[in-house]
Formats: structure tokens, sequence, C-alpha cells
């Protein structure tokens, strides 16, 4: 192995690795804060509609946790 081949490997995969985590991370902060920008729009528009929306979410978002391993596993 020549000198210095193993600094030269190290940091070009530190560099990919950095611009992957900082690309996703932007892209998180930026969903988040839409997602928490429109939730607190619904609550100020129309309390009662998004309490039941958001109930019915929370419902889908449960039953799909539990069933969900079931299907993958029965589909292996």
């Amino acid at each position: 192995m020549p000198p210095g081949y193993a600094t030269g490997t190290i940091t070009s995969n530190a560099n990919v690795l950095q611009l992957g985590i900082s690309e996703k991370l932007g892209v998180f902060v930026e969903f988040f804060s839409t997602i928490t920008a429109a939730i607190i729009i619904a609550f100020t528009w129309s309390w009662s509609l998004t309490l039941v929306t958001s109930t019915l979410i929370l419902f889908i978002l449960v039953v799909t946790s539990f069933f969900l391993p079931l299907i993958l596993k029965r589909s292996a």
C-alpha cells in the first residue's frame, strides 16, 4: 500500500458520508417544519375537523404498524 493511500481513502469516504447526511438532514428539517406549520394552521382554522383528522391519521398509523410485520412475515 503506497504512503497516504489509507488517509486519502478515509478522507474521501468521510466526505461522501458528510454530503449524504447533510442532504437528508436538510430535507428532514424542511418536511418537519412544513408539517408543523400545516398542523398549526389547521388547528387555527378549524380545530374540530383537524382533531378528527389527526385521530384518524393516528389510527391508520397504529393499525399499519400492527399489521405490516404480519404481512411481511407471511410474504417472506
